[in-house]
């Protein structure tokens, strides 16, 4: 009666009482799963391996263990049964299914998977009679079972990401259209990494497919939407692997590329630290890494142009000064700066024209060095240097005496002689030495003047002794 007062009140009863049966009967339900799960196993396929005998070494004792080595036999190509497509298409979906069932035989068949999976990954001329063995078919089921294996068994499967993203080399249209689709939905759903594979799917942007194509590019659309910020984490790695010599990448398929995934950087602060990258990989480039250097400045061409990024190349200008001599790497600067002096701020645009004159001097001094001219420069090109670097940041050294000093002592820079000026103040100066030199004088006009005023009492003096000795003499 107590307690159905209580619940008349609307006060709750004895909670730690219903959440210890809800706890029990969910502890049941669990345990009650697993026996499930082992009798099916068991029941189904009954895959135990044997001790010290491998993964992939295994008896099958259930119900449809007994058509497992009918099934690998066919998948392998093994009999005449297996030269019919469409049987080994129905082996390979046998497989598939086998291994979602087990997870033992999941784990001892994985090889045999992937071996068939990646028979023409890499459309080289020495794998091009496996990928006659594996027709498009097989490999087609194949993929499309990757991705309910993924889900079901990730643990599993990790080890394996690098060979998933390698389906998307594939030489066949309908198995790379297929291997992007599950790639696509693994990437987004975060089952695997999308850093580890963003440069096979960003070398689908070049596919000669435009279905294959566009299914790229709406991968990198989604990816862009995510907090976690994919694209921007995978540039740099991305722009490493496509600027090596043996990825068949040619320039204009580089350009199209890393122009449309920077397109997706819009941040300003994304836009910096990713300058900042750049920079120290361009500065750490070697001398022969000319394709290198072209990329890293065809990515400042097409990245937004911020005041902190033109003055940070300005004040690291000397590490890839030598650059300039190259015409695409000093064209990429030029039309980076180019846009920034568009922009609608005032200081970006004096900036960018400072930026341009810098890399113009700085393109002349390279090309006379490639010349084999020699790098001194006449003085009028120094005052620039010194103005530039003034604008900079930094203070030139300072010349010997020369015509140089003498006009700058003209125009009122240099004192003569090493005088330290004075600083200015609300009204003119003299300067120190010039004060110096007027109290000197006024000491030497009043010592004259002194000895002026004692002249005639002397002179007096004299005149009356010698009237003495006259006086005496008479």
């Amino acid at each position: 009666a107590a307690e159905a007062d209580d619940d008349d009140d609307g006060e709750p009863g004895d909670e730690s009482a219903v959440e210890r049966e809800l706890g029990s009967r969910a502890e049941a339900e669990e345990a009650d799963y697993e026996t499930f799960r082992l009798l099916a196993d068991k029941d189904t396929l009954g895959w135990s391996a044997p001790a010290g005998g491998g993964v992939t070494r295994g008896v099958a004792q259930g119900l449809l263990g007994a058509y497992c080595p009918l099934v690998d036999a066919l998948c392998k190509g093994e009999g005449a049964a297996a030269a019919e497509p469409h049987v080994r298409c129905a082996a390979a979906l046998a497989l598939a299914k086998l291994m979602a069932a087990c997870p033992a035989y999941c784990e001892a068949r994985l090889q045999l998977f992937f071996s068939l999976l990646l028979a023409d990954a890499n459309g080289a001329a020495g794998e091009e009679a496996d990928a006659r063995r594996v027709p498009p078919g097989v490999r087609t089921t194949l993929v499309i079972a990757l991705g309910d294996l993924c889900v079901r068994y990730p643990n599993l499967l990790e080890p394996w990401t690098a060979h998933v993203h390698r389906t998307l080399r594939d030489a066949d249209v309908g198995v790379r259209t297929h291997a992007l689709m599950v790639v696509s939905h693994l990437t987004l759903h975060d089952m695997v990494k999308a850093r580890g594979g963003i440069a096979e799917a960003a070398l689908l942007l070049l596919d000669p497919e435009a279905q294959v194509c566009a299914r790229a590019r709406a991968l990198f659309t989604e990816l862009a939407t995510k907090s976690s910020a994919p694209v921007y984490n995978a540039l740099p790695d991305l722009l490493s692997r496509l600027s090596r010599p043996d990825a068949g990448v040619s320039t204009d398929g580089f350009r199209e590329i890393l122009g449309y995934l920077l397109g997706f950087i819009d941040k300003e602060k994304q836009a910096e630290a990713l300058s900042e990258r750049l920079i120290a990989r361009l500065a750490a480039a070697e001398a022969d890494e000319v394709e290198t250097a072209r990329a890293i400045a065809f990515c400042f061409e097409r990245l937004p142009a911020t005041e902190r990024s033109l003055r940070r190349l300005l004040e690291r200008r000397d590490a890839f000064a030598h650059r300039l001599a190259d015409e695409q790497v000093y064209a990429s600067l030029c039309d980076a700066a180019a846009r920034a002096r568009r922009a609608a701020k005032a200081s970006l645009a004096q900036t960018a024209e400072e930026f341009e004159g810098v890399m113009s001097k700085l393109r002349a001094r390279a090309l006379r060095a490639d010349d084999g001219a020699p790098s001194d420069v006449d003085d009028e090109n120094a005052e620039s240097d010194a103005a530039e670097g003034a604008a900079a940041g930094s203070t030139p050294a300072r010349r010997g005496a020369g015509p140089h000093d003498a006009t700058l002592h003209v125009l009122g820079e240099i004192p003569p002689d090493g005088a330290a000026q004075t600083p200015a103040s609300g009204r003119r100066g003299r300067p120190a030495a010039s004060k110096q030199g007027a109290a000197g004088a006024g000491a030497t006009r009043k010592a004259a003047g002194s000895t002026k005023k004692q002249q005639p009492t002397t002179t007096a003096t004299s005149s009356r002794s010698s009237g003495r000795a006259a006086a005496a003499r008479q």
